[in-house]
């Protein structure tokens, strides 16, 4: 116990090595997302879902509105060009 005492005294996190590698970021990252996600089903729905149904609708009503406008774009022999 006092072995403990002494390194703890003798710490500094300034001469310390740490890991800063994105790796060991990214996994402490996840870790709390997960934690999180376990803990609340209201912080799955708004980080996760929602944002998912948002862009889905946006992307519908970007697409309906583009060929509503847009003119038909069937291929027949009036817009093919021929080599004579």
């Amino acid at each position: 116990m006092a072995d403990l005492k002494e390194k703890a005294v003798l710490f500094s996190l300034a001469k310390s090595k740490t890991n800063d590698s994105f790796t060991n970021s990214l996994t402490a990252v996840v870790k709390k997302r997960m934690l999180l996600y376990l803990n609340s089903r209201r912080t799955i729905f708004f980080d996760v879902l929602l944002p998912a149904l948002l862009m889905a609708v946006g992307i519908g009503v970007t697409t309906r509105t583009f060929f509503e406008r847009s003119e038909s774009r069937i291929l027949g022999p009036e817009r093919m060009e021929y080599n004579n």
